[in-house]
């Protein structure tokens, strides 16, 4: 990962105005320090993995410059109001649980086509009017995924009757909601590749070409992909250590080998695309 990834995990940070931040850093992960605010990271353009999760930030700030974050985790802080987050029009995973949120007006500047956001957690938070979530939530378009109970961890209107079937009826656009589908079935944790630090940038092949598999054996041999395999095992042995922020829990073992076939496709897929691009250059 080199310098594009800076991890100050329980490193005692007390001001992030203390974090020496190469402008070339895509992944900053301050998870379980003393932090307050949220500054000093104007410079910070190519940043696309924020973890200040577990910190003491009252506030949501100092991010309009981040336009090419992907994810945001805020979690375990004192966050009251959903606010700051313009322009992160590249946002897709926002983690905003375990704080003391009961207003969303912030939700509403990720309204319209340009955003992306997909999958926000707000579990363990103080919303108590289903008609705010829902109109905060509405015009949030690629919206995908939302999280309001967990693991016994709620807000108040969990607790309200019908509230599952309010929310899937409001809210066509999302398809699981606390972990289960339209159906009440469990949906197993995914972790998509375009959110695994320092892999990013090679999932894009993944959608540069229509080409079919069948032409995999045109290569004419296996491809090594070095940088690829480095990038996975740093990111699979963060996500094995239950103390790291990126831990994958709640996995049930059936959904083991279905997950890592899938892994296993994408990266194949991959492969293949490089490989037609090798071919390019020499034909």
């Amino acid at each position: 990962m080199g310098d594009k990834e800076l991890s100050l995990v329980d490193s005692n940070v007390t001001s992030l105005l203390d974090v020496h931040l190469n402008p070339s850093v895509t992944s900053l992960i301050l998870h379980c320090n003393r932090i307050p605010r949220i500054e000093g990271l104007a410079s910070a353009w190519h940043l696309r993995h924020l973890d200040l999760s577990s910190n003491l930030i009252s506030k949501i700030e100092g991010l309009s410059s981040l336009t090419s974050l992907r994810t945001l985790n805020l979690s375990c802080n004192s966050i009251i109001t959903v606010e700051g987050l313009n322009g992160l029009v590249n946002l897709t995973r926002l983690n905003l649980s375990y704080n003391q949120i009961n207003d969303l007006s912030g939700l509403l500047y990720l309204h319209g086509s340009e955003y992306k956001l997909k999958h926000l957690s707000l579990h363990s938070n103080h919303l108590d009017n289903i008609d705010h979530l829902l109109q905060c939530l509405l015009g949030i378009q690629c919206l995908r995924e939302v999280t309001l109970s967990q693991d016994g961890r709620n807000n108040p209107i969990c607790r309200s009757p019908g509230y599952r079937e309010t929310v899937f009826e409001s809210l066509p656009q999302i398809s699981v909601l606390d972990g289960l589908d339209h159906q009440g079935n469990p949906v197993p944790v995914r972790h998509s590749p375009l959110n695994i630090p320092g892999l990013e940038d090679y999932v894009d092949l993944l959608f540069t070409s229509d080409t079919s598999h069948s032409e995999v054996d045109k290569c004419g041999g296996p491809i090594t992909t070095p940088r690829i395999d480095q990038v996975l095992t740093h990111f699979h042995r963060q996500a094995d250590s239950p103390s790291h922020p990126l831990h994958i829990q709640h996995v049930p073992p059936a959904t083991a080998a279905p997950l890592e076939a899938g892994n296993e496709k994408r990266i194949r897929r991959l492969e293949h695309q490089v490989c037609q691009l090798i071919q390019q250059v020499h034909f």
